[in-house]
């Protein structure tokens, strides 16, 4: 049976095909569209800066697994040997398939050992820029998703007993597993991509005793429930209202994601879902 095999990214080339399939499994979000208007795709110097995002902390870890194409198998992984010369770690991993070599999905990790801190707030929800937008993207749009996902995430993590890094008294973990983007290359649609690199976060989670954390979009998140996590709140945004974005035919903003929780997505709304899993003892 052909396998999935999940590896560091240990190069620039990696890093650059992590990023074009980013750009192609997301490029019809509707987030993606109104970052880089008219049609979700980027400028040459918007790739370059998302691909500057990508890249990981030097031998951020070690392990390698490995996963059945259908995703159900369980990985093996080895416990990260993880330096300790910064908070926060980038671990960028490929999964490739194992009979023809071809990329077929990504993901960027984070290790974070420290609490999330904003920058100087100017009231608006966002944190102030950081750097200009690239030619061609709108970096209002970017400014405000991505600083909305920057405080939900510091209000969860400083809020949840089980993920409070900023409370050593009331949380139980000093450090946290970010699962900061994930996508499948189009190209090879249930090649078990996603899974695999599902499996290998969980492993190396359960490797070191952390709790995950993710921001899911409609698209991922049964996979993540199928792999434990579990919603913990949302973030609605009004497209329509707010950008006059329409939902066209076919396309889901979350309408299954975390109703439980926050009830039915309103009409014009696209819902990311904020999910947690606790770590689990290695069988």
């Amino acid at each position: 049976m052909a396998t999935i095999r999940v590896r560091e990214a240990a190069t620039e080339v990696d890093v650059q095909v992590a990023a074009d399939i980013h750009f192609a499994a997301f490029r019809q979000d509707a987030m993606n569209i109104l970052m880089h208007p008219p049609n979700g795709v980027p400028s040459a110097e918007g790739k370059t800066a998302f691909a500057a995002m990508l890249r990981p902390t030097p031998a951020a870890a070690t392990a390698v697994a490995v996963a059945e194409k259908d995703g159900d198998a369980p990985a093996t992984v080895s416990a990260a040997a993880l330096p300790d010369s910064t908070k926060q770690k980038t671990i960028l991993v490929l999964a490739e398939s194992s009979v023809t070599g071809a990329t077929v999905g990504y993901a960027k990790w984070t290790l974070r050992e420290e609490p999330l801190v904003l920058d100087a707030d100017d009231g608006s929800g966002n944190p102030p820029p950081s750097q200009p937008a690239p030619p061609g993207d709108d970096g209002g749009v970017r400014e405000y998703f991505f600083g909305a996902l920057k405080r939900k995430r510091r209000e969860c993590t400083k809020d949840d007993p089980a993920l409070a890094l900023s409370q050593p008294l009331k949380g139980t973990y000093t450090s946290i597993l970010v699962l900061e983007i994930i996508a499948a290359n189009p190209q090879y649609q249930r090649s078990g991509a996603a899974s695999a690199i599902l499996s290998w976060g969980t492993k190396l989670a359960d490797g070191l005793g952390l709790p995950t954390f993710l921001e899911a979009t409609a698209a991922g998140y049964p996979l993540y429930l199928r792999y434990g996590y579990e919603p913990v709140d949302v973030l609605d945004f009004n497209v329509t209202e707010r950008w006059g974005l329409q939902k066209g035919e076919g396309h889901d903003w979350g309408t299954n994601s975390a109703v439980g929780i926050a009830g039915p997505l309103p009409e014009g709304v696209y819902r990311i879902a904020i999910m947690r899993r606790l770590p689990r003892p290695l069988a």
